[in-house]
């Protein structure tokens, strides 16, 4: 594994590679000034081919706030070799498998993709400014369906809490989905660690954060849910809430959860 740039002294943002079997997966990684070691988020990107674009405007908020900020990218995805996992859901579909065959192709896919975040979180506990004891995990969309996969085992790879922000909700309501939708009640259920729901009003949906939240609390699991106020005027834009423009919203609710729960 390598690096393009990194230094602990300064901010920092830095080109990571890292592996996971054969493959060689990418990631940027923004690390505070001063010594550290400091807590640390791993970030899930959506289902964007490029997250390149909204991170760092992200990033600079977890920065400011004290955070190391890593954000592993899938296979297919940054710069990462491999299939792009939107790709081979339409291929899929346009072979017609069937409900059922495609609903699963998405859990298997999802599960797989759970292996390159894990091999990030791997990669971000060598590095010596990161307080090993204090890693959170957050992610977005198909980021927010990989943050409540990697709840189900969490506190055993090493995370302590994690936040998710709209997962799943662009496809809830597809026919495809019923596997995706079960396979998440089930790691909620199981989850070893605190979870935040957050969405906003005008998300295509609000009930992934109704049902994970009714899931915690019917299995007697540490969480929080939040659904905000409409933002933005389009659907979209109220599914991508959680990125940095509504940082002044959002914001207040979820450092205070991390900060609790990093102690």
């Amino acid at each position: 594994m390598h690096e393009a740039k990194t230094t602990a002294a300064t901010p920092t943002k830095a080109a990571v590679t890292f592996p996971n079997g054969d493959l060689e997966l990418h990631g940027e990684l923004y690390v505070p000034s001063g010594r550290g070691p400091f807590p640390a988020v791993v970030y899930n990107h959506g289902s964007e081919k490029d997250p390149s674009p909204y991170l760092d405007q992200l990033a600079a908020v977890y920065v400011a706030h004290g955070y190391v900020f890593f954000a592993p990218f899938r296979r297919g995805q940054g710069g990462s070799p491999g299939p792009y996992i939107v790709d081979q859901l339409t291929q899929s579909a346009q072979q017609k498998p069937g409900v059922a065959a495609q609903g699963q192709l998405l859990v298997d896919l999802m599960k797989l993709g759970l292996t390159d975040q894990l091999a990030g979180l791997t990669y971000l506990k060598t590095r010596h400014e990161v307080d090993k004891q204090r890693i959170a995990v957050e992610g977005i969309s198909y980021g927010g369906i990989q943050t409540l996969l990697a709840a189900e085992s969490g506190a055993q790879v090493g995370y302590r809490a994690a936040v998710d922000c709209a997962g799943d909700a662009e496809s809830w309501s597809s026919p495809t989905n019923t596997a995706m939708r079960d396979t998440l009640v089930e790691a909620v259920q199981h989850a070893t660690l605190p979870i935040l729901y957050v969405q906003a009003q005008n998300d295509y949906t609000t009930e992934p954060t109704t049902t994970f939240a009714a899931a915690s609390k019917q299995a007697n699991k540490p969480f929080e849910e939040m659904i905000f106020p409409p933002f933005g005027t389009t659907t979209q834009q109220g599914h991508l809430f959680c990125t940095a423009p509504a940082e002044k919203v959002w914001g207040t609710l979820v450092f205070a959860f991390l900060k609790k729960n990093l102690k």
